[in-house]
């Protein structure tokens, strides 16, 4: 799944996202790592992103592994 990833010229914010949630469900000890690269990314590259969506961003990835709606959260802060 990340090599095939890997291989993209460019990965969106979104398909980034997409990534994660594969990751939470396939490859949870390194899902961790995973979510603080992409809250990295949300931060730097979403110029909407202020504490206050920072902070729901970092408590819906905190709870994607057991409740994957938390996808549908994360998703509504990229755009």
């Amino acid at each position: 799944m990340r090599a095939a990833a890997g291989e993209l010229d460019s990965i969106t914010l979104v398909d980034a996202l997409r990534t994660l949630e594969l990751i939470a469900e396939q490859e949870p000890a390194t899902y961790d790592r995973a979510a603080t690269r992409w809250l990295g990314r949300y931060v730097m590259e979403h110029h909407g992103a202020g504490l206050k969506q920072t902070a729901i961003a970092l408590d819906a990835l905190q709870r994607l592994p057991g409740h994957p709606a938390m996808v549908e959260v994360l998703d509504g802060l990229t755009r």
